[in-house]
């Protein structure tokens, strides 16, 4: 990723992510946006995957809205099922709350919906040309499974932040 810094309170990375899944050649132009707007608030996420809009609450509790978003597949790997493999597409939108428990413990949920979910079933060997971030070409291939409705989605974690020095 090639990195700039505007100023001391906004830094963006710019780049692109090649992946091969097993439904063909993915390529995700990427920005990464770290951006301090306020001594409040704040964002920060790697665009189109992930980002945050975070509202600092207290010195111990963060509150906003989350975006993930991801496409990835894999192989289902029964023969039952000719070894087919599984899309998996979905982006989740949520509000989330994090209290720092101790140290660089954390108690996070989130509360929110899953827009465009999927996991598609389709036969091994069965691929697209390639696909630009959400946006498909050459996809011909023969779904075998009924999606997911978009639904609902609460998530609770415990997370440990790793101290990285800078």
């Amino acid at each position: 990723l090639f990195e700039n810094t505007y100023h001391e309170n906004l830094m963006m990375r710019y780049g692109l992510m090649y992946n091969r899944e097993l439904f063909g050649n993915m390529f995700v132009p990427l920005v990464h946006l770290d951006w301090n707007i306020s001594n409040k608030w704040s964002f920060s996420g790697m665009l189109p995957i992930y980002g945050k809009i975070k509202y600092t609450a207290t010195e111990r509790l963060d509150l906003g809205l989350s975006h993930f978003g991801l496409i990835t597949s894999f192989q289902i790997g029964d023969p039952e099922f000719d070894n087919d493999y599984i899309e998996r597409k979905s982006i989740d939108l949520s509000l989330f709350g994090r209290y720092q428990i101790a140290g660089n413990i954390h108690f996070e949920t989130r509360l929110g919906y899953a827009l465009g979910r999927s996991y598609t079933q389709y036969g091994e060997g069965d691929e697209m040309d390639f696909r630009v971030a959400i946006l498909s070409f050459g996809d011909n291939r023969v779904k075998k499974n009924v999606d997911f409705d978009p639904g609902p989605i609460i998530d609770f974690r415990v997370v440990y932040n790793l101290p990285i020095p800078k």
